[in-house]
């Protein structure tokens, strides 16, 4: 684990990263739809602010504004930070032809490049792809590597869009590109070894997924280890909202430290999913204004608002 320099062991960096959570549960513990129903607001306390534009491209508010509340917790999340290094661009070509995202569209042309590289090194003669989706990244491994691919889909709209995809764009794939209907678990791996042997009568592989959402890439982890086939991974988990928590409250699959489940123990902390959440929230770069952005939040804490009071169950309401 890569330590700010502050730290020189990792149960020191947890401690002090369990302390900072506990006292500032009151930020993350609730869903931020639910700011408003539960009084999030009310307990952040931050003077200064009626003469100030926070709206203003310029501000920012770990400089603009002197107050005991933001001074605090700027200097504790500044000593916490771990740096890394800068990302280098380069001049990777995207060849799917497809109506995503300027941020899809890197992530998938990056980590095929991730992929290649990887792959090339540990002498892996097929890639595995988890979750595959409509198959973006499988096609673009393909094209830009010529890999033989197998994409896993659990969801049956996906894997069947994805073959009706490959064969309408992608029909040079058609021989060694391969989708295949399986939910992933832990124990998946007699059927993805038969899968790979049945499809391309090969066995060195690499397991990859972008946004490998939930338990799938822990699941991919403990395949990783289990099976002498698998020569490397490469994968980018995602969201947590469908993540697997035991009777008491705890997720099945996090922590996975051992030095961090030990000292999560002694602290009251909720690392719970609206945490979760957050923590895996990039900044906002994109052209979307602040003040839009905080309108729509606020916006939709009113609606559950107005919900609650009612007694609403957002499950029963029709739209």
């Amino acid at each position: 684990m890569a330590l700010p320099t502050a730290f020189h062991e990792p149960h020191e960096y947890f401690e002090e990263c369990l302390k900072l959570f506990e006292e500032y549960q009151h930020l993350y513990i609730f869903p931020n739809t639910d700011l408003i129903v539960k009084q999030v607001l009310e307990n952040i306390s931050v003077q200064g602010l009626e003469h100030v534009d926070v709206f203003d491209e310029s501000f920012d508010l770990s400089k603009n504004i002197c107050n005991d509340y933001l001074r605090n917790f700027f200097l504790k999340t500044r000593r916490l930070k771990i740096r890394y290094s800068e990302f280098q661009e380069q001049n990777l070509q995207f060849f799917i032809d497809a109506p995503l995202s300027l941020k899809k569209k890197h992530e998938i042309t990056y980590l095929s490049e991730e992929i290649d590289v990887v792959c090339k090194m540990t002498g892996c003669e097929t890639v595995v792809d988890f979750g595959a989706g409509l198959g973006y990244l499988d096609q673009q491994i393909f094209k830009s590597s010529n890999f033989k691919v197998l994409g896993l889909e659990c969801n049956e709209n996906n894997y069947v869009n994805a073959k009706k995809r490959q064969r309408k764009y992608h029909f040079d794939s058609l021989e060694n590109v391969k989708y295949i209907k399986h939910t992933i678990t832990e124990h998946s791996n007699n059927e993805i070894l038969k899968f790979i042997r049945d499809k391309f009568h090969s066995e060195q592989f690499c397991i990859c997924g972008l946004h490998a959402c939930a338990d799938l890439t822990v699941d991919a982890i403990n395949l990783f280890l289990k099976m002498e086939h698998a020569r490397a991974i490469v994968i980018m988990p995602c969201c947590y909202h469908k993540i697997s928590q035991n009777d008491d409250g705890m997720f099945k699959n996090f922590p996975l430290s051992n030095c961090l489940k030990r000292t999560y123990k002694s602290y009251i902390a909720n690392i719970n999913i609206p945490f979760l959440r957050l923590a895996a929230q990039p900044p906002n770069k994109s052209d979307v204004k602040m003040e839009d952005l905080v309108f729509s939040l606020l916006a939709r804490a009113t609606l559950q608002k107005y919900a609650y009071e009612r007694k609403y169950d957002r499950q029963n309401v029709s739209i």
